[in-house]
């Protein structure tokens, strides 16, 4: 009896942190190596879409829990997290589009052990136009007490120039 294989499959991209370079915001590395997560690409914005849409840090003042946003912004990782203890430590934390006081993103975070995260969108530092709804970060407070925002139930592209 003949047994056949499947051809391999090419290595799909990992987005990963490693955790002494971590910074709110700050780009994640590309390794190299295949991982076993792959991070699947944002999809491009369509033509027209970041011109309807507001930086975050002009949303901010006026924001109210449960208001729809459209909002562009850098996608990067914050400085919110969890840690559960175990031996070594799990690590997760919030993708967010950055900046003094970063909007998190619902459903989408960085987590491992050891000192790499993997996340589950490739936040790279780009620029993203994310459609949600505004929700207050229970549980979270931002540097200085402010309160934090999350956007629920995302709708994430990436903004690619000269795309079609």
């Amino acid at each position: 009896m003949a047994v056949t294989f499947a051809t391999a499959v090419p290595a799909a991209e990992c987005a990963r942190l490693d955790l002494p370079n971590f910074d709110s915001g700050k780009p994640i590395n590309r390794p190299a190596a295949p991982c076993r997560y792959p991070t699947p690409p944002l999809p491009t914005c369509a033509p027209g879409t970041a011109a309807a849409a507001r930086p975050w840090s002009e949303l901010l003042p006026t924001a109210a829990a449960g208001q729809t946003v459209h909002v562009r912004g850098t996608l990067g990782v914050s400085n919110l997290g969890e840690v559960m203890t175990s031996n070594p430590p799990w690590v997760t934390n919030w993708l967010a589009l950055a900046g003094p006081q970063p909007l998190l993103i619902a459903d989408h975070r960085c987590g491992g052990y050891s000192g790499h995260l993997t996340c589950d969108l490739p936040a790279y530092g780009q620029t993203v136009v994310a459609t949600g709804r505004l929700e207050a970060g229970a549980g979270y407070q931002a540097t200085g007490g402010a309160k934090v925002w999350v956007l629920a139930a995302p709708v994430i592209c990436e903004e690619r120039p000269g795309a079609p």
